[in-house]
């Protein structure tokens, strides 16, 4: 027996009936179950009927959400209702306005069918304001269909490259900055790779005397295109390495 599963969210507002474009966020629990169906939470809100045909909803959480999966469940009782937080553990409290979404979300979160995370490590976190019993790790699922199509490389060299998320625009990114600086005083052939948002942050960055190239964000495919060669990476938030 098949589920009909529908995604709404802030984040994914594009709709997309029956989607089936690899991807690694959580559109892909649409795909993976066969191709549900990806929904402007806006328009499901004006439009109150169009979940009725669906037996899972799962919703993408942010402080215009919590409150809808919710309603959801006051509009169709038998619709099985995930709630979803993607990815952070929880918000940086810089403001009042940070403090009430947080209030908001905690007076919610109790009583959602299913409150959901991507990050396991956050699930000790979110059990602190829901029954531990209703809130579960669901990660992502990776499209290995996609990835295995592609043809197999092999590493035709080893430059050693060190990609940087995020120079000036997060709270850590300044440390991934200092840290591409020292190692490349130490290793002269190492270099590295910025991607920058936006053209002031890579007018900044070229006077820092960094030996790295500054490009533009990619789409997830093309990361993974061009990364695949690469024989070892890792992530510096984490200290882990995985080798490809």
């Amino acid at each position: 027996m098949s589920v009909r599963a529908c995604l709404l969210g802030q984040a994914h507002t594009r709709e997309w009936l029956g989607f089936d474009r690899p991807t690694n966020d959580s559109r892909e629990w649409m795909r993976a179950l066969g191709g549900g169906d990806v929904l402007n939470y806006q328009q499901v809100i004006a439009r109150r009927s169009l979940p009725a045909n669906y037996d899972l909803g799962i919703v993408e959480l942010t402080p215009a959400t919590y409150q809808l999966p919710l309603l959801l469940k006051q509009w169709h009782p038998d619709l099985v209702c995930i709630a979803l937080v993607e990815g952070h553990v929880e918000p940086n409290m810089s403001s009042n306005a940070d403090m009430e979404a947080l209030y908001r979300f905690t007076r919610a979160a109790g009583q959602y069918d299913i409150l959901g995370v991507l990050v396991e490590r956050a699930l000790p976190y979110y059990r602190l304001y829901a029954d531990p019993r209703h809130v579960h790790w669901l990660g992502v699922p990776y499209p290995t269909d996609w990835t295995a199509s592609l043809p197999s490389l092999d590493p035709s060299s080893r430059d050693l490259v060190i990609e940087l998320g995020s120079a000036l625009d997060s709270r850590n990114g300044i440390t991934n900055v200092l840290l591409l600086c020292a190692l490349c005083k130490e290793f002269r052939q190492l270099r590295g790779r910025i991607y920058c948002f936006m053209e002031r942050e890579r007018e900044m960055l070229a006077t820092f005397g960094l030996h790295a190239e500054f490009v533009r964000p990619r789409r997830w495919p093309d990361y993974y295109r061009a990364l695949r060669s690469s024989f070892a990476l890792r992530s510096i938030l984490r200290c882990s390495s995985v080798q490809i």
